[in-house]
């Protein structure tokens, strides 16, 4: 018989109050530990609901909700590719190659981001970089728009300059209806 299996379960954490003294040293350590736990947690309940949000909003074929949800997993994405390692693009692609995930790069020409960084929104005033008095492109705004491209292969390709966001989420959707996608099976070759 096993000892493990024989034994009753225990009825209360005290006995890990013993290892406290060990942890005291490291208590920063086990804080942050312990609060990475509780985000990881409640992100991983929150999936199952978002995604039957989004299923919902799918289904009943309603624009504006599918464009923004369209607009925040584009934003999830952008912040994804600025707050994480640089090998995330192949190591997602060796992750998702051989499935059906479409790769779509958003681009918009670098005289109308200025255009709309210059007319400025509501409420967001000062948070973007506009053009200086010659009406100059800011290097970093260059920099982002080249690295953030990099290497170029997408299965879809939409100029935000050209179309709707109603447009690029019908176009999105075509793509899907379309042929299998390639773009993650090619970066796996990159490198």
């Amino acid at each position: 018989m096993n000892a493990a299996l024989d034994r009753p379960p225990a009825k209360s954490l005290s006995p890990l109050r013993s290892l406290l003294p060990f942890l005291r040293p490291y208590r920063g350590r086990a804080y942050a530990a312990l609060g990475a736990l509780l985000v990881a947690t409640a992100a991983m309940l929150a999936l199952p609901l978002a995604l039957r949000r989004f299923i919902d909003v799918l289904a009943a074929r309603n624009a504006t909700a599918t464009n923004r949800i369209f607009i925040l997993c584009l934003a999830a994405a952008i912040f994804g590719l600025v707050f994480t390692l640089p090998n995330v693009l192949p190591d997602a692609a060796r992750r998702l190659s051989g499935l059906p995930a479409l790769l779509v790069g958003v681009r918009c020409p670098l005289h109308v981001i200025m255009q709309r960084r210059n007319a400025g929104q509501p409420g967001r005033e000062g948070r973007y970089r506009t053009s200086g008095p010659g009406g100059g492109i800011p290097e970093p705004v260059r920099r982002w728009q080249h690295e953030v491209h990099q290497p170029g292969i997408y299965d879809l390709e939409i100029d935000t300059s050209a179309v709707t966001p109603e447009i690029a989420a019908a176009m999105i959707r075509e793509r899907l209806d379309g042929p299998a996608p390639t773009a993650f099976r090619q970066l796996v070759t990159v490198r």
